[in-house]
Order: C-alpha cells, then structure tokens, then sequence
C-alpha cells in the first residue's frame, strides 16, 4: 500500500465521519428548534389563578370549558394547551385556573412511530407546580371538589 493510498483513505474517512456526524441531527431538528420555544410557553403559563380570598370552604367542580383544547404548531410539532377551569357551584365564577401543555413528536417520530410518547429531545408535558388535580389536593387549599353536575 502506498503512503498516497493512506492519505485518500484517511480523508474519505474523515469527510464521511464529518457528514454523518452534520446530518445526525437533521431528521430531529423540528425537535431541536421546537424545545426551547415550548420551554418558553411552559413559563408563561406556569402560573395558577387562584381566587385564595374567595375560595376557602366552597365547592368547585371542573368546568365543561376545560374539555376543549386550543391547538399550535412550533417548527411542525404540534402544541395542544389544555385549560382547566373550577367553578364555584353556587356561583359559576372562577375559583382555580390553570393551563397544560403537551407536544406531540416531530416528523420522524410521527412518521416512523419512533416514540408513542412525544418528542424525543424534549419532555413533552408540562404543568403549574402544585395544581390542583384531585380531591385531596383540593381538601389542602381548603375546597371541596365534586364531579360536574350532568346536564
């Protein structure tokens, strides 16, 4: 073998490598540019409404409202932000809201089915710290919860 042959072998080496290593993240780049903005989203609504002064001692139940979902897209990953409203049974007013977003995987998750659980660059689901979501969590900030009345 001759030192030209090593030095051609060694050069279509590192130029494949080279390649590999630039394409590796292209059928996740969806993923990649979505995960920062769904992290931004996540901040903005980690904040719950709680009406404190007004709630203590009612009884709320989860409002119809709550089951419907406003849908976006971040860079061809689908965002679903789900908002959970409580309402005073007396009332109807407001007493505990907060929203839950979760991702759906990029193109090559949901073509190839890689992953059944969302994203695999970033976690797919995000929620305020300390919300509300059963009847012990609810007897803590003093308030009843019973299931929707059925119309």
């Amino acid at each position: 073998m001759s030192m030209r042959w090593i030095k051609i072998e060694w050069w279509r080496w590192v130029g494949a490598s080279f390649l590999f290593l630039f394409l590796l993240p292209l059928p996740l780049i969806d993923e990649i540019v979505a995960s920062g903005r769904f992290e931004n989203l996540c901040k903005e609504n980690e904040f719950i409404f709680f009406d404190k002064k007004n709630a203590v001692g009612k009884t709320v139940y989860l409002d119809s409202v709550a089951n419907h979902s406003t849908e976006t897209k971040i860079a061809f990953i689908p965002i679903r932000l789900q908002t959970f409203r409580y309402v005073d049974v007396k009332t109807g007013g407001v007493i505990i809201s907060y929203n839950i977003l979760h991702a759906d995987g990029g193109l090559l998750v949901r073509v190839f089915g890689v992953s059944s659980h969302g994203p695999i660059t970033f976690k797919s689901f995000c929620e305020p710290k300390n919300a509300p979501y059963s009847i012990e969590t609810f007897k803590k900030l003093g308030i009843y919860y019973i299931e929707p009345p059925v119309n």
